[in-house]
């Protein structure tokens, strides 16, 4: 998808598909973006639910010939001039919606009455834990302190929905986004760094990877890393000791039967890999001892590998059946997964370009029982 991203404004994000809605400034015309690509989008407007998002392209639709004239006589700053009325507009449809500017940006006082009034209402603690979710995931401090002091609230609560369905409690939520004054809030009242989502990770992983920026927060604000070494550190200080010693680690990884030459690799320090030869990435990176996640996918157990690919998902691309006793690839989002067979541990060192290039590829899903 040959698209210059930075001429397009994000207007709404689509509650079912979490493809982002966005109006291309140059044209005016409306399109959906896939969600794959949101990293690379400068986010102006983020709508909060389908029905304000109607709303809100009509907002923009009545906007669309002025822009079109505007371009024609290259009037570039009155296009820019004309956004910021938008902006005005806009928040004037939805009080929750998150712009990308500090006057609009979701904290103010509008949002705040409005969480207010149904924060004193509700006294469902999965609903309160959702908004608590939410607060941590947009770094409002101050709600999340709100909804905590009612003190109803599931602080652990990771339920689905629409659009992230990876179940992120709000403690995985807060390390996700950098805000390290959240993390301690949260880590204060109670919540539980033991829960892992649906992937496997569980808050530690999640500031681990956090320069993978598997959820596209950092391609938005480079600010957002400062703290992540900080939070790492607070996230093992509440963890079990022994979750971080090489024998722990290394039993745990025996017990799904994991090759003894893979073991070794992973207590090694250098577990980079740069991919010579590679047609699709430049290097892999493999996770250590202490970070290896497990997850259950189509009723079986995956121990993944893979810290890092360059430019792609890690999630699957290169693990470990159990039940199969067989090294195996996944692609999460397209469900594609294939077994490997018969691969050896020396085999893939001997040629990790070959095998990285087939998962990415989809070659070995021609293998795929499931």
């Amino acid at each position: 998808m040959n698209l210059k991203f930075r001429d397009y404004y994000v207007v709404a994000q689509n509650c079912d598909t979490g493809n982002l809605i966005a109006i291309h400034k140059s044209t005016g015309e409306v399109y959906e973006l896939e969600h794959e690509v949101t990293e690379e989008v400068v986010r102006y407007f983020v709508n909060s639910s389908f029905a304000q998002m109607y709303e809100s392209m009509k907002c923009f639709k009545k906007i669309k010939s002025e822009i079109i004239k505007l371009k024609e006589q290259e009037k570039i700053e009155e296009i820019e001039l004309l956004f910021e009325k938008a902006k005005k507009d806009f928040s004037l449809i939805d009080s929750k919606v998150v712009i990308n500017d500090d006057e609009y940006n979701g904290k103010g006082v509008l949002k705040m009455e409005k969480y207010k009034e149904e924060i004193e209402k509700c006294n469902d603690p999965s609903e309160l834990g959702n908004m608590l979710s939410q607060a941590a995931k947009e770094g409002d401090i101050h709600l999340v302190q709100l909804i905590i002091d009612k003190g109803v609230a599931d602080i652990n609560y990771n339920g689905k929905d629409k659009v992230f369905v990876g179940n992120p409690t709000p403690l995985q939520w807060a390390v996700i986004g950098g805000d390290i004054n959240i993390v301690k809030l949260l880590l204060e009242n109670g919540a539980d760094v033991s829960i892992t989502d649906e992937w496997g990770y569980r808050p530690f992983n999640e500031a681990a990877e956090a320069r993978n920026n598997r959820w596209g927060h950092r391609a938005l604000d480079e600010s957002i890393g400062k703290n992540d070494k900080e939070i790492l550190e607070i996230i093992k200080s509440y963890e079990p000791k022994e979750w971080h010693q090489h024998e722990w680690c290394e039993q745990r990884l025996k017990n799904y039967e994991l090759p003894n030459e893979v073991i070794e690799f992973l207590s090694s320090e250098n577990r980079k890999i740069d991919l010579e030869g590679s047609e699709w990435t430049e290097y892999i990176e493999f996770y250590n001892l202490d970070e290896v996640r497990v997850f259950k996918w189509n009723n079986m157990t995956f121990v993944d590998l893979l810290h890092n690919v360059d430019g792609y998902d890690n999630i699957g691309a290169m693990s470990w059946i159990p039940e199969h006793k067989s090294f195996a690839c996944l692609d999460m989002e397209h469900e594609k997964f294939g077994f490997i067979p018969g691969l050896t541990w020396s085999e893939f060192m001997a040629s990790p370009a070959r095998y990285i290039d087939g998962s990415l590829s989809w070659e070995f899903c021609e293998n795929d029982d499931e």
